[in-house]
């Protein structure tokens, strides 16, 4: 399976037209999809293009429809594309590193 998304300037139709430009290839680790039933692909890639995640998916189709300016092998390694880690614990800012206080009923 693989997910597209439209990046400024991309021709999404594959390969058909030869293959498209991108900025960065990273390829053959297990990038999470949870798009799939297994919840990840192994030997997948990514193709990124103007800070956009352009193409996920079956390592050698996006190989094949992508052609980077700049390729990461990440075999062995897990890829989590787009994923932002957004966790915060608000104490650490409000408290400035002071300890917790029993609170008081």
């Amino acid at each position: 399976m693989t997910a597209q998304t439209r990046a400024p300037g991309a021709d999404l139709s594959g390969a058909a037209n030869g293959p498209q430009p991108c900025d960065l290839l990273v390829s053959g680790g297990r990038a999470l999809n949870l798009a799939t039933e297994a919840g990840a692909d192994d030997h997948a890639a990514i193709a990124i293009r103007a800070g956009f995640i352009v193409a996920v998916g079956a390592g050698d189709d996006i190989c094949k429809t992508w052609r980077p300016l700049r390729q990461i092998d990440a075999s062995g390694h897990v890829v989590a594309p787009g994923f932002v880690d957004a966790h915060v614990h608000l104490s650490a800012f409000l408290g400035a590193g002071r300890p917790y206080q029993k609170a008081i009923a």
